[in-house]
């Protein structure tokens, strides 16, 4: 059920695989990759990718679902131990909700958002998906942030940095659907 309730929709994780693909990446770091949606639709586009889940039966879950792209792989592991460097991109999608609900402070996202953004320091083509009420307090100087609506609700909104934001630091928002 929590897989279901943050997995990616399946036509935003599109446009986030597509960034990744004009940036030029072959092989990225999915942090965080719950049921893997965001790994399948950049295994999708031929790149390859490593999905790292700390939770055992998620990863098993989504190792299922990406079995049919050979340059997709899942690993249980720590998030903040990925070697990021490794890769030409990586992106993070830090669970936002726990036993109590959602939570809408940063600090309490699973890696804190903190953590994820100093990665940036290991690897500048970084994109991290947040709540979509985060607050601008939040957001570093250098980040493109996008807000995301799907058939009229706002269901996210995505940072990103290096090579994933050709359109430099700023704000904007993605309107999928009427």
């Amino acid at each position: 059920e929590d897989g279901l309730q943050q997995a990616t929709r399946l036509a935003v994780a599109a446009r986030h695989a597509q960034r990744f693909r004009n940036a030029g990446c072959e092989k990225v770091v999915d942090l965080g990759c719950g049921l893997g949606v965001d790994s399948l639709a950049l295994a999708g586009l031929g790149i390859a990718v490593d999905a790292i889940e700390k939770d055992p039966t998620t990863a098993e879950l989504a190792a299922y679902n990406l079995l049919p792209f050979e340059g997709a792989r899942v690993l249980v592991g720590d998030s903040l131990d990925a070697p990021v460097e490794a890769y030409d991109g990586a992106f993070a999608d830090p669970a936002r909700r726990s036993s109590r609900g959602r939570t809408f402070d940063p600090s309490a996202y699973s890696p804190p958002l903190d953590a994820l953004l100093a990665l940036r320091e290991r690897q500048p083509s970084l994109g991290v998906k947040v709540a979509p009420g985060i607050s601008y307090g939040h957001l570093p100087a250098d980040v493109h942030a996008q807000w995301v609506s799907v058939d009229g609700s706002v269901v996210e909104a995505g940072l990103w940095f290096g090579d994933l934001a050709p359109e430099g630091p700023g704000r904007s928002a993605l309107v999928i659907g009427p």
